[in-house]
């Protein structure tokens, strides 16, 4: 008889290991094990303090879709890595550690619905958001306005 989190085959197993992956955003384990003659498959978290990551296999969620925004000629992308810092360092707007990382493209519009690929930012979501064009009207205000305080310097 197997114990409510070990299942006696693999699949059945790694099906509900990416379940409770996807349902959590967590990592969960597959350990290998065995008692009495058989051999099961028992899913529970990982754990950084147990062997997991060493000798377990490790099920991490899937990255949620990509976000898509346009300003007027620019198109940008935002996706959630699924990861933290520790696999892709520190976020590149403010410096600071991510629990969640998030990957930003730029692409620039060259003919009506084709656009060329410019940049891409890694770092906290509200971060990488911040650093695009609120939009051109806006931006030409602040330039206008820019411009009228020059002029009067």
């Amino acid at each position: 008889m197997f114990g409510p989190n070990e299942y006696p085959d693999w699949k059945d197993a790694h099906t509900e290991a990416r379940t409770r992956a996807n349902a959590t955003g967590l990592d969960v384990a597959i350990r290998k094990t065995s008692g009495l003659g058989k051999i099961a498959f028992n899913v529970a978290f990982a754990s950084v303090n147990d062997s997991d990551y060493a000798l377990a296999e490790i099920v991490r969620p899937e990255p949620k879709a990509a976000q898509e925004f346009t300003f007027d000629a620019k198109k940008y992308t935002l996706r959630n890595t699924g990861d933290s810092s520790a696999r892709y360092g520190l976020c590149e707007v403010c410096g600071k550690h991510c629990s969640e990382v998030h990957i930003q493209q730029e692409y620039t519009q060259y003919a009506p619905g084709q656009f060329t690929h410019d940049d891409v930012l890694m770092g906290h979501a509200h971060c990488l958001q911040s650093v695009r064009p609120k939009s051109a009207t806006k931006l030409l205000q602040q330039f206008k306005k820019l411009k009228d305080e020059n002029a009067t310097d």
